[in-house]
C-alpha cells in the first residue's frame, strides 16, 4: 500500500515570506524492511524504479518552488536524513530540474567539509524523482521558527532561565558563524543568492547554512552577473538584484545583513523600529538607527557596533560595503568576539588577524591573472603612455615636483623624506579621472573610495612618521591620528583591498612614495612589496593594489587649508 503524507499550512510567521508545511501521514505506510537496495554515503545512482528505497517518510520539513523536503528514516540502518526532491519535473521543465539539480550537487560538494554548511550523504534519481540525501536534519528547525520559539519564550518566560540563555547565545554566536561561513563558500568561488533565515538550519546550537539550489559558481568566470536574478525572495534581496542591476558576492552580504536585522529585533526587541522590519528590507534600511540615538538607552548588550557593521552591509551601494572576510575581522577584533563565535570560527577568526607580519617570502606579489593577460594589459598601457606622452607633452609639475623630493640612495624615485611638512594637509586625486574626484575615508564604515570633491574633512589626507626612513602613514582628518590606511591582510596573505585600520606598528600601514615623470607620485606599500601601486579602477572607481604599468597607479597631492586633525567637519 503506498504511503500518503498530507500537509497543512499555518500562519505565516512575521520574520518570512515562506508558508510552514506540517505533515499528517496517512494510514498506509509500506512495508520497507525487505528493501533490497541499501544506499550508501557518497552514492550518486541513477534507478529505474523508485521501487525497493529504503526510506520511510516521518514528516515533511518545508517547500519552495521546485523542490519539498522530507524527513526520512533508512530502514536498513535507521538513520535519520532530510531528502530534498526535485518535484513536477515534467518534459518540459526536465532539462532545468537537473540543471538546477547538478548545480545544487558541485557546490555541495565543494563546501562539504565546512562545519557550518549541511552535509550531503547521497543522491539518486528515480525516473522523473531527483533526489538528494542530506544530513544532519536540525533538531531546532530553521532560524525563523528558532526566533519565534525565542520571542514566545523571552516574553512569556516559559522556559527556564537557563533554556533562554542558552537561546539567546546562540543567537549571538549566529552573527560570527555566519560571516565566517559566507567568507568561505565566497572563497570557493560561490555566490549563494537566497540567504534568509528560512534557509538557516539550527542543530544542537549550531548554525547551518542550507539550499544551494538557486547558489552562482563564479570558479571559472567573473562573479558579477546581469539580467534578470531568476529566484530570488524579495525581503531579504539587495537592491541591485531587486532592480536587476549588476550583481555579484556584496549582494550575499546585504541579505546576510537583512538576517542580522532580525536576529537583533529579536535579542532586543525594543532597538530597531517596526517599520525597519515591514520590508523588504531594501525598501527599509534608511530607518536603521544610528549609534547617537541608542547610546542613551539603557540596554542589556552593546549594540553601537553592531548597527554600524549592519548599517554598511545594507549600504544600497553594493561598492561600499564590507566583504565577509572583513566583517570577520571586525568581530574577531571586537572585545565581543567571544560572544559573536562559536569555538572553531573564534580560532579561525584569530587566526585571520589582519595584521600578522607577513613572512619575507610573500613580498612578491602574485594576483590571480595569466601572464599572458598581463602581457597584453602591458603592451596596451606602454602603448597609452606613449600616445599620451606625445599628444599632450610632459604634464605641469604638480606637489610633489622634482626639486621638492628628495631622492633615496637605492631608488632614485623614492622618496626618503617628506617633500613638504608633516602638518599640511592635501586632498589626492587621479590625473587620470576627472578633476572633480578626489580619494576619500567613508563616514560610515573603514573603507576607502573615489567620491565627489567636496573639501570636507574625509578629503583631506595628511602623514605621520613611521620607524622607517623612507615609509609614511596616510590619515584623513575625519578618521585622525589613530587610524590609518592600511592593506587588507586576510590570513597573512596579500591582498588587493584597502581600508581603515587602528594605527599601529603594522607593515600594511608603511606607505612609500615615488615620483614619476610628469611630476605626481606613486604610492607602494611594504606589506605588499614595491611592484605593487595604490591604483583606481576606471569603470568601477575602486581603490586598491595592483601591479603593472598603469597610469592610474598616478596621484597629485594638491595643498587644501589647515584644519585640525581628527575632527569631523
Amino acid at each position: 500500500m503506498e504511503r500518503y503524507v498530507s500537509t497543512t499550512r499555518v500562519a505565516q510567521g512575521p520574520y518570512g515570506d515562506d508558508n510552514v508545511l506540517i505533515a499528517t501521514s496517512q494510514p498506509g505506510t509500506p512495508d520497507y524492511s525487505s528493501a533490497q537496495l541499501t544506499i550508501r554515503q557518497g552514492d550518486d545512482l541513477e534507478l529505474d524504479s523508485k521501487d525497493g528505497l529504503p526510506y520511510v517518510v516521518l514528516s515533511v520539513l518545508g517547500h519552495g518552488g521546485s523542490a519539498y523536503v522530507e524527513k526520512v528514516r533508512d530502514v536498513n540502518t535507521g538513520s535519520v536524513f532530510a531528502r530534498k526532491t526535485y518535484r513536477n519535473v515534467y518534459a518540459r521543465t526536465l532539462q532545468e530540474a537537473k540543471e538546477r539539480f547538478r548545480n545544487e550537487l558541485r557546490i555541495l560538494h565543494r563546501l562539504h567539509h565546512h562545519h557550518h554548511i549541511i552535509q550531503l550523504f547521497a543522491t539518486y534519481v528515480a525516473q522523473r524523482e531527483l533526489a538528494i540525501i542530506l544530513h544532519p536534519v536540525a533538531d531546532s528547525g530553521d532560524l525563523t521558527a528558532y526566533m519565534q520559539d525565542y520571542t514566545e519564550n523571552y516574553h512569556e518566560r516559559a522556559t527556564s532561565d537557563i533554556g533562554r540563555r542558552i537561546r539567546r547565545a546562540t543567537l549571538w554566536k549566529a552573527f560570527g558563524c555566519l560571516a565566517s561561513t559566507l567568507a568561505f563558500i565566497h572563497e570557493q568561488a560561490v555566490r549563494h543568492k537566497d540567504i534568509k533565515p528560512g534557509n538557516i538550519l539550527i542543530h544542537e546550537g549550531t548554525i547551518l547554512y542550507t539550499d544551494f539550489g538557486i547558489s552562482f559558481d563564479f570558479q571559472d568566470q567573473g562573479s558579477t552577473t546581469t539580467g534578470h536574478p531568476g529566484t530570488r525572495t524579495k525581503r531579504y534581496c539587495a537592491p541591485e538584484v531587486a532592480y536587476w542591476n549588476n550583481r555579484n558576492s556584496k549582494s550575499d552580504i546585504f541579505s546576510l545583513g537583512c538576517v542580522f536585522i532580525e536576529i537583533l529585533a529579536v535579542l532586543e526587541p525594543n532597538l530597531l523600529p517596526d517599520s525597519l522590519l515591514q520590508g523588504p528590507f531594501f525598501e527599509t534600511f534608511d530607518r536603521l538607527p544610528v549609534s547617537e540615538e541608542i547610546s542613551s538607552r539603557s540596554l542589556e548588550e552593546p549594540y553601537d557596533d553592531m548597527l554600524r557593521l549592519i548599517r554598511n552591509m545594507t549600504d544600497p551601494d553594493s561598492q561600499r560595503r564590507l566583504s565577509a572576510a572583513q566583517i570577520i575581522l571586525r568581530l574577531g577584533n571586537s572585545r565581543l568576539a567571544v560572544k559573536w563565535f562559536c569555538d572553531k570560527c573564534l580560532r579561525d577568526s584569530t587566526s585571520h588577524q589582519c595584521h600578522a607580519p607577513a613572512p619575507a617570502r610573500q613580498r612578491s606579489w602574485k594576483l590571480d591573472y595569466t601572464r599572458a593577460m598581463w602581457s597584453i594589459v602591458f603592451i596596451i598601457t606602454s602603448c597609452l603612455i606613449f600616445f599620451r606622452l606625445i599628444e599632450f607633452g610632459p604634464a605641469a609639475s604638480q606637489v610633489p615636483t622634482k626639486d621638492t623630493i628628495p631622492s633615496s640612495d637605492t631608488n632614485p624615485n623614492q622618496v626618503s623624506a617628506p617633500p613638504f611638512s608633516l602638518e599640511a594637509l592635501f586632498v589626492i586625486t587621479n590625473p587620470f579621472l576627472d578633476p572633480s574626484l578626489a580619494l576619500s575615508s567613508s563616514a560610515s564604515n573603514d573603507s576607502v573610495f573615489i567620491d565627489t570633491l567636496s573639501y570636507t574633512s574625509n578629503q583631506k589626507w595628511y602623514f605621520t612618521r613611521t620607524d622607517t626612513p623612507d615609509a609614511f602613514r596616510l590619515h584623513t582628518v575625519q578618521k585622525g591620528d589613530f587610524a590609518s590606511l592600511d592593506v587588507f591582510n586576510y590570513i597573512g596573505r596579500q591582498d588587493i583591498n584597502l581600508h581603515f585600520y587602528s594605527t599601529g606598528n603594522y607593515p600594511g600601514q608603511f606607505w612609500t612614495l615615488e615620483k614619476t615623470h610628469q611630476g605626481n607620485v606613486k604610492f607602494t606599500n611594504h606589506f605588499t612589496g614595491p611592484d605593487v601601486y595604490l591604483g583606481v579602477e576606471k569603470d568601477s572607481l575602486d581603490v586598491r593594489l595592483s601591479n603593472g604599468v598603469l597610469l592610474l597607479h598616478h596621484w597629485m597631492l594638491t595643498p587644501v587649508d589647515r584644519s585640525v586633525k581628527g575632527t569631523a567637519e
